[in-house]
């Protein structure tokens, strides 16, 4: 049986926050103070590109400074974005529009394989000139200065949220207004909300339709900020399964009426029968099933049921999420694929799982160089009958101290050399 846990952990902050805030501060000349970011494999890497930039960072612990130039300097050397890819849409999107020198942008083999044709083709369209040093639409990349362009555009909206957010950070720096338009809809359209909460934090106000269809953005200047990062709800999705799973968990940080998109997920745990008191997720005896879900506007937590609607009294159908499969990895296929290695019996769809109820056996497992899939299979397996995980590390993607926070509240974690 499963050993219980209880307890209260504090999170990092969160991802998508971060990586908006640090280039939103990087483009506002003079000094900003950013309190409570998220210390990741992918913040590291978009400050290390950010200094290379010309942008002065320093580290006060609890809180950073950035010292921004008028006009971002040309690096001496290749700008690597490891697998970040918020930073990898939103800084390309500045520096194809607004560099005066070349510059090449390369990635970690991860998100060299990640499409990005549509946001290139929308800055293309914008003026910015970009040749492909690989496979065509992906990175690596060189930016050269950037012509006149449209003052309209369309871009789907339907693959990624980030590639409007990309457009929205940049547009302002455009000498022209521009008019964006959605022809069809934005998946996980949070995530856009949350770049038009930073962008006004830092100065810029952007007009926009009710529904998010048509965007308004008018030439303006990124004016510098204090500005304090939320909890990561999308992080906090773990550790709230994990007291639905298995006793009560406090996220003592989170911030229950933010507007990040995961944070519907304690809803969906009401659902199956926890209650949720704030910050606070106990479990019930047993997990209710029997039940649809569409988790299109908070994708990031379908790995996170995922892991746990095996231990639900009835099948669970998760819909809505065919983008993810472009994701780290295709989170849709791999979670399939371990589930059943795993005994689960499930039905995969293109846009989703139906998990049928069943008692994880143990397994050793693949992580495919995707934090989610780490972090939510350990939940698993803390549940069930054990996980080991090859390369448990990915987790330094957005939470670097995952393994030591649900040791702190009393998980069993071992590590295997």
């Amino acid at each position: 049986m499963a050993r219980p846990v209880k307890g209260a952990v504090t999170l990092p902050g969160s991802k998508s926050f971060t990586n908006r805030a640090l280039i939103a501060a990087a483009c506002a000349p003079g000094l900003s103070r950013l309190k409570g970011i998220l210390r990741s494999d992918d913040s590291y890497w978009c400050m290390e590109s950010l200094k290379q930039l010309g942008v002065e960072i320093e580290d006060f612990g609890e809180a950073i400074e950035l010292n921004a130039p008028a006009e971002w300097a040309a690096p001496e050397k290749p700008l690597y974005l490891g697998s970040g890819g918020t930073t990898g849409r939103f800084l390309t999107s500045v520096l194809a529009l607004t560099t005066r020198s070349p510059i090449t942008v390369t990635a970690s083999e991860q998100l060299s394989g990640r499409p990005m044709r549509t946001l290139f083709d929308a800055l293309t369209t914008l003026g910015a000139r970009i040749d492909y040093l690989g496979k065509p639409g992906c990175f690596p990349v060189r930016l050269s200065p950037a012509t006149a362009g449209e003052s309209v555009i369309s871009i789907s909206g339907s693959q990624s949220s980030q590639f409007i957010s990309g457009l929205l950070m940049a547009a302002p720096l455009l000498r022209h207004p521009l008019e964006i338009r959605i022809p069809d809809h934005i998946v996980q359209a949070d995530y856009v909300r949350i770049t038009l909460e930073v962008l006004a934090a830092f100065g810029v106000n952007i007009e926009t339709s009710p529904n998010l269809q048509t965007f308004y953005v008018k030439p303006s200047a990124y004016r510098p900020a204090d500005y304090a990062i939320e909890a990561d709800a999308s992080t906090a999705t773990y550790f709230a399964a994990l007291g639905a799973l298995m006793g009560e968990v406090t996220i003592s940080n989170l911030n229950p009426k933010t507007i990040q998109p995961d944070i519907a997920f304690s809803g969906v745990l009401e659902r199956m029968g926890c209650q949720i008191d704030g910050a606070t997720v106990k479990g019930p005896e047993k997990l209710k099933g029997g039940f649809e879900i569409d988790m299109r506007a908070f994708s990031d937590s379908f790995l996170t049921l995922a892991a746990i609607a095996p231990f639900a009294d009835g099948q669970i159908d998760i819909t809505g999420v065919e983008h993810i499969r472009h994701h780290e990895s295709d989170r849709i296929g791999v979670m399939a694929r371990t589930l059943a290695t795993l005994g689960v019996p499930l039905e995969e769809r293109t846009d989703g799982l139906r998990i049928f109820p069943a008692v994880p056996r143990f397994g050793r497992v693949e992580t495919y160089d995707d934090h989610r899939i780490a972090m939510s299979l350990a939940i698993l397996g803390l549940a069930g009958n054990g996980m080991a995980l090859a390369d448990p590390g990915c987790v330094s993607k957005t939470c670097p101290n995952f393994f030591d926070l649900i040791g702190q509240l009393g998980a069993d974690v071992s590590v295997v050399r």
